[in-house]
């Protein structure tokens, strides 16, 4: 089945920007086929505005068992395999383990989410970052709460794009 143009408009922004999608970013069919699904829907990625070099899958489950995703990245400005591996970390809830800085979040997509006592669900956007707290893990960086609280450590990363659910 094709990948609806809205979709394919999406990925290929992400793929121009970041180089890279995985499964966990658009849940396109089963996971161990996302990459060639998405290889095999190039031209509709082309045609939606991606620009980049060839698509080529690849797949975290032999580095990473317990927390692995499938993907594609673009050949010609292909990530290295340590940053693949802190996004799909960092996407498995595995903030710590992953490696990952505040100044990593822009160039991922990525943003924080919090929780707070009081209940609400704060995202914070990269940017709003001080530039103080930038070389801070992100399992470190702190946030404030509409309510005035201090929240101290973020529960979750979120995709700074809408995917695909």
């Amino acid at each position: 089945m094709p990948i609806d143009l809205s979709i394919a408009a999406v990925m290929a922004d992400v793929l121009n920007r970041r180089g890279f999608l995985t499964h966990d970013d658009f849940s396109l069919g089963d996971d161990n086929a996302f990459g060639g699904y998405i290889c095999s829907e190039e031209a509709t990625l082309r045609a939606a505005g991606y620009n980049g070099g060839p698509l080529q899958s690849w797949s975290t489950s032999f580095r990473i068992p317990l927390a692995f995703t499938y993907g594609v990245w673009d050949s010609e400005d292909s990530p290295t395999t340590e940053l693949l591996d802190a996004y799909t970390l960092a996407t498995n809830l595995q903030l710590e383990e992953s490696g990952l800085v505040a100044r990593d979040l822009p160039r991922l997509l990525l943003g924080l989410k919090f929780q707070c006592l009081c209940g609400n669900i704060t995202n914070v956007d990269p940017t709003t970052i001080p530039f103080r707290d930038r070389h801070l893990g992100i399992h470190q960086i702190p946030a404030t709460c509409t309510c005035g609280r201090i929240m101290t450590t973020a529960i979750d990363v979120h995709l700074l794009f809408k995917g695909f659910p």
